[in-house]
C-alpha cells in the first residue's frame, strides 16, 4: 500500500508526518499488526502511535506541542485524548505547562480537570507537603490528588484526619483511617524498639542462666568478626552458631509477643533485626555500667510504608568467663 492508503486507512491527516509523531515505517509495521489482528479499529492505532512518540520524546518544544496539539483525524475524534495524555506526560516544562492554561483547551471540562489535577501534582513534587500546599489541595476533590498526598513521606496526623473526614471517596477515607492507626503503630514500634535494644543488653538477656552478650562476646573473639547481626522476622543469624541461634530464638518470640500485646498486626514489621558491633569507641560521657570493652546494641525496625526506627544502646561487655560470673537463678525454671 501506497503511504496515502496507510495513512487513509487508519484516519491519519498529512500533519501526523509533517509533525514528525509517525513516518511511513511506523505506518508500514501498523499495518502488518493490522492484517495480523481482529482490531480493525484505526482509532486504536492513531492513539498507540501518539502515546509511542510521547514516550520517545525527552521534551518538546513549544512548536511541537502547537504541533501535536493541532493534529487532526478522519474519523474518531481524539484530540481531547491527546491533549490530557499530552498534559498526564512529564516531557512539559513548568513553563510550557502552566501557558496550556490560557489556551482554549480550558474550556473542555475533561482536559481542565486533568491540568488542575497535575499542576497540584506538580506543585506537591515542588514544594513538598507544606501547610500552603495542602490548603490547595483541600480545595481539590479529586482523588488522584488525595492518594498522592495518602503515599507522601510529609503527611501529618492532622492531613490525615482531615483525609478521613473529607477524602474524595470512600477509598481515600477508609485509607487514611487506616494510615491513623498505624500512626499509633508507630509510636508503639518506637517503645518496643527501645524494649528490646535494653532488654538486649542488660542482663536479662540470659542464655542457659549466664549473660548472653559476654556468651557473644567470647563467640566474635574465638571467630574473629566483630559484627553480629539477628534477623527476629526470618529467625536467623549470621554468623551461624549454637549461642546465636539460640539468642535468635529467644528475640524472635519477644518480638512476636510485644506485637501481640500493643495488637500491632506482624505484616506491619517488614523487617525487624538486632545488630551488635563490639570494639567501637567509649563514650567519654559516660561511666561504664560494667566491664568489658564497649558494645553497640541496635534494633532496627521497618514498618509497611518504609518507615525506618533505629534504637541503639551503648554498653560494655567482657568475654564470657564462668570463673567470674554467677550462673542466674532462673535456669531451669
Amino acid at each position: 500500500m501506497t503511504e496515502s492508503e496507510l495513512l487513509e486507512l487508519f484516519g491519519y491527516s498529512p500533519d501526523w508526518i509533517a509533525a514528525g509523531v509517525i513516518d511511513l515505517e511506523l505506518l508500514r509495521r501498523q499495518y502488518d499488526r493490522y492484517e495480523k489482528s481482529d482490531d480493525k479499529n484505526s482509532e486504536h492505532y492513531r492513539n498507540g502511535a501518539f502515546v509511542d512518540y510521547l514516550r520517545r520524546a525527552s521534551r518538546l518544544t513549544d512548536g511541537a506541542i502547537e504541533q501535536v496539539l493541532a493534529l487532526t483525524d478522519v474519523g474518531y475524534d481524539l484530540r481531547i485524548s491527546r491533549a490530557t495524555q499530552l498534559i498526564e506526560s512529564d516531557i512539559l516544562s513548568d513553563e510550557q505547562f502552566a501557558r496550556l492554561a490560557r489556551t482554549p483547551w480550558m474550556q473542555d471540562p475533561a482536559v481542565a480537570k486533568v491540568h488542575a489535577r497535575h499542576g497540584l501534582l506538580r506543585l506537591l513534587c515542588r514544594t513538598g507537603l507544606t501547610s500552603a500546599t495542602f490548603e490547595l489541595i483541600q480545595t481539590s476533590r479529586d482523588s488522584f490528588v488525595h492518594d498522592a498526598v495518602l503515599g507522601h513521606s510529609q503527611v501529618t496526623r492532622d492531613q490525615l484526619l482531615w483525609l478521613n473526614e473529607f477524602g474524595a471517596n470512600r477509598s481515600i477515607r477508609n485509607r487514611a483511617r487506616y494510615a491513623l492507626r498505624s500512626s499509633r503503630h508507630r509510636g508503639e514500634l518506637t517503645d518496643l524498639a527501645a524494649g528490646l535494644v535494653g532488654s538486649f543488653a542488660s542482663r536479662n538477656n540470659d542464655v542457659d542462666g549466664y549473660w548472653g552478650l559476654g556468651l557473644l562476646r567470647l563467640l566474635v573473639h574465638r571467630a574473629g568478626v566483630r559484627v553480629l547481626r539477628f534477623d527476629l522476622k526470618t529467625a536467623t543469624a549470621e554468623p551461624l552458631a549454637p549461642i546465636t541461634a539460640a539468642v535468635v530464638r529467644v528475640y524472635c518470640d519477644k518480638l512476636e509477643q510485644q506485637l501481640t500485646q500493643r495488637r500491632i498486626p506482624a505484616g506491619e514489621v517488614l523487617k525487624a533485626e538486632i545488630n551488635v558491633e563490639f570494639g567501637v569507641e567509649a563514650n567519654p560521657l559516660k561511666s561504664a555500667s560494667t566491664y568489658g570493652e564497649p558494645v553497640r546494641c541496635t534494633v532496627v525496625l521497618v514498618d509497611h510504608r518504609n518507615r525506618v526506627i533505629r534504637k541503639s544502646l551503648l554498653t560494655n561487655c567482657g568475654p564470657h568467663d564462668p570463673a567470674r560470673e554467677t550462673r542466674s537463678a532462673r535456669v531451669g525454671k
